[in-house]
């Protein structure tokens, strides 16, 4: 058989409490409406769609061999109920501990010093992708063109067409391209700003508590 992470048969609480230097509290994830069960069918196709080859978290599993597991109906069945639970944000602390640990890897940077890398849990990055996928079309309509990486199929091409249009205008002289490079611009963002943001989408916010409680 396949040793899937165990989730219990009671109605689990919500381990946030509280959350992001307080802002985020349990009583804002109580009244936020709960993700219906994924269909075999969407777990499955986010799961071939990240079949990367990529090294896998802690427990050892990675998508390829979810992909193997789901063959078996059964097995596919209970996955998809505990995709469902971590999306939610409906797990036990021990469980979200577990979830929520990453392989580190220093890579050397070519300018020096260490780029860590993180290999996080093949769960907890299939259900954030299922629960993004669900919530698609309205984050789609939210961020309209701020955005080209998520959710836009071949949106690196349309960035290279619109920047060649920019420049090549009758009026490119007065014009100019800018690239822009944050330093670590992923830990720089505070969390407070984006759970106020991702509290608009009621599908995100189980997943979004959970990882960055």
């Amino acid at each position: 058989g396949f040793a899937l992470p165990q989730v219990s048969k009671r109605r689990l609480r919500p381990v946030f409490e509280p959350l992001i230097n307080g802002t985020l509290m349990r009583s804002e994830l109580l009244v936020t409406p709960f993700i219906a069960p994924f269909a075999v069918e969407v777990v499955r196709a986010a799961v071939r769609k990240s079949m990367t080859g990529a090294s896998p978290g802690p427990s050892g599993w990675t998508e390829e061999l979810l992909f193997d597991a789901m063959e078996d109906p059964d097995a596919a069945s209970e996955l998809c109920s505990v995709i469902t639970h971590i999306a939610n944000g409906m797990v036990s602390e021990p469980l979200r501990h577990r979830l929520t640990t990453c392989w580190l890897v220093a890579v050397d940077k070519p300018c020096g010093g260490v780029r860590p890398v993180a290999i996080g849990e093949v769960f907890l990055k299939v259900a954030s992708t299922v629960a993004v996928n669900a919530g698609m079309d309205r984050l789609n309509a939210f961020f309209g063109d701020m955005q080209y990486g998520i959710g836009r199929p071949r949106g690196a091409e349309e960035i290279v067409h619109r920047c060649r249009a920019f420049v090549q205008a009758p009026d490119a002289p007065k014009k100019c391209v800018v690239c822009l490079d944050f330093r670590n611009a992923f830990n720089m963002p505070l969390r407070e700003h984006i759970w106020s943001v991702v509290k608009r989408f009621p599908l995100l916010t189980g997943i979004f508590a959970l990882e960055y409680a």
